[in-house]
């Protein structure tokens, strides 16, 4: 199975073990993320460690078990898809462009 993971999902199965992390780290699965959102994740590392439980770099190695099965996709592999993106996307969420062009 293919994945494109929201940044939500992935501070989700950094929060708290869950089936969803499970899936995430299922080598049957492929994960894919645009590469803005590990920045997006970097900005709520306080709020991660806070919910958590987790030391930071408990947190940290969480993240780096979690990447070992996901494809980070370059800004230049999401921008091919951008436009149909934007189409698909239209009033609702303009933040989640990457992910539906990374689909």
């Amino acid at each position: 199975m293919k994945l494109v993971v929201d940044t939500n999902i992935v501070l989700k199965t950094l929060i708290r073990n869950s089936r969803v992390r499970v899936a995430l780290l299922n080598p049957e699965h492929r994960s894919y993320v645009p590469e803005f959102a590990f920045g997006e994740i970097g900005r709520h590392m306080d709020m991660m460690v806070d919910k958590s439980g987790l030391s930071e770099d408990e947190v940290k190695i969480v993240l780096t078990t979690l990447s070992t099965n996901m494809r980070v996709l370059s800004a230049e592999e999401t921008r091919k898809g951008w436009i149909r993106a934007e189409a698909i996307i239209g009033n609702i969420d303009h933040t989640d462009t990457a992910f539906v062009a990374a689909a």
